[in-house]
């Protein structure tokens, strides 16, 4: 009986060995091939994920936004691989395949035939996954938007000792209401999303004059703050960058001219 790494040097072998033997691509075998390979993952690996998630299924809830993310990907990748054939700028092979793919896994929603473009995207927290671009500038860090507090009439004391499911309290379903979970997973997609810089904003006051709190994710944080003259500046006709954020950008412009 073969030992685990045997088996699984045996099976990686016979995949190399597919591979060797594979036709060209085509696209509607391209789609074909990575949906399968997608669907096995929402059949077999999901389910292992759920097993060994906790009672909250934060995980199991990311990687069902990763399979639905990739279904879309692969959708979009057999129609512009075509266009590629069709405009001869692509050969049927799969590092072709690869190129387009990282195309468009990484392009920027809006700007897709211009990724690179220097431009300002305007995007939702659930948009910037798996997301790689230089700056990002976070609005509407404030208590009552970021996260959303949650809606019960339970205690949120009682709500942690569920969301935890240690000890018989594992055996209660978690309310979807009580979870903030979904706004943690967001933000640390949106600081993941930022290569160079990120720059998170917040108002302090409604059109009343009320004052408004920050959201508690900034406490996760180790910021600098911009100086209220700095700001008037950058939000100003002259639209000078503060210090902080313009030693950023001119020590990469530096990196870049090197």
């Amino acid at each position: 009986m073969l030992e685990a790494s045997e088996c699984a040097d045996r099976r990686f072998r016979r995949f190399v060995e597919w591979l060797d033997d594979a036709p060209p691509p085509e696209p509607k075998s391209v789609s074909a091939l990575l949906g399968d390979v997608i669907e096995a993952y929402a059949e077999h690996g999901l389910p292992e994920t759920k097993a060994g998630d906790s009672p909250a299924l934060l995980e199991t809830e990311t990687g069902a936004r990763a399979v639905v993310r990739v279904r879309t990907l692969v959708r979009q990748l057999r129609h512009k691989f075509a266009d590629r054939l069709e405009e001869g700028t692509a050969d049927r092979s799969w590092g072709d395949v690869a190129d387009v793919a990282s195309v468009i896994a990484t392009q920027r929603p809006g700007r897709r035939e211009h990724s690179n473009a220097r431009s300002l995207d305007v995007l939702e927290a659930n948009d910037v996954w798996a997301l790689d671009v230089p700056y990002v500038v976070t609005l509407g860090l404030t208590a009552d938007q970021w996260p959303r507090p949650p809606e019960s009439v339970l205690p949120p004391e009682f709500q942690e000792t569920v969301l935890q499911g240690d000890g018989q309290s594992g055996l209660l379903a978690p309310q979807p209401a009580w979870i903030g979970g979904r706004d943690r997973d967001q933000f640390s997609d949106t600081l993941q999303a930022a290569g160079r810089c990120i720059v998170v904003t917040r108002y302090t006051q409604t059109r009343e004059g009320n004052e408004v709190h920050p959201s508690p994710l900034l406490g996760y944080l180790d910021t600098e703050r911009v100086d209220e003259r700095d700001r008037v500046r950058l939000v100003g006709t002259d639209r000078q960058l503060p210090p902080e954020i313009h030693g950023i950008v001119t020590a990469e412009t530096e990196v870049c001219d090197e």
